[in-house]
C-alpha cells in the first residue's frame, strides 16, 4: 500500500468518525460525557482535515463525505452512544497503523 492510499484510506474512516461523534455528542449532551464526545469530535474533524491537506499536497484528490454512514444499529441511548464512539476509535487502528507502515 502507497502512502497516498493509505491516507486515503484514513482519510474514509475520519470521515464516518466525524459523523458517529455527531451522533455521539447529540445522544451525551446533558451528560458527564459531553466535554469528552466534544473534544473527540473536534479532534476527527482536525485529522479529517490534516489527512486532507495531506493528500492534496501529494496531489491527490480527497474524497468527500458520504452523506451518511451505518452505525451498526440504533444510537438512542447514552450506552449506546458510548459503544459507538469506542468501535469508531478502534476501528481506526488499523488505518493509521497501515499510514505509518506506508
Amino acid at each position: 500500500m502507497t502512502r497516498t492510499e493509505a491516507l486515503e484510506v484514513v482519510l474514509a474512516g475520519e470521515h464516518a468518525a466525524v459523523y458517529a461523534f455527531g451522533v455521539v455528542g447529540a445522544i451525551l449532551r446533558g451528560t458527564p460525557d459531553e466535554a469528552a464526545a466534544r473534544a473527540a469530535f473536534a479532534l476527527h474533524v482536525a485529522r479529517r482535515d490534516e489527512v486532507t491537506a495531506e493528500l492534496v499536497e501529494a496531489g491527490a484528490t480527497p474524497a468527500g463525505s458520504a452523506p451518511a454512514y451505518d452505525l451498526g444499529g440504533e444510537v438512542r441511548t447514552p450506552k449506546a452512544a458510548r459503544a459507538l464512539a469506542a468501535r469508531v476509535d478502534l476501528g481506526l487502528c488499523a488505518p493509521y497503523a497501515d499510514l505509518v507502515g506506508a
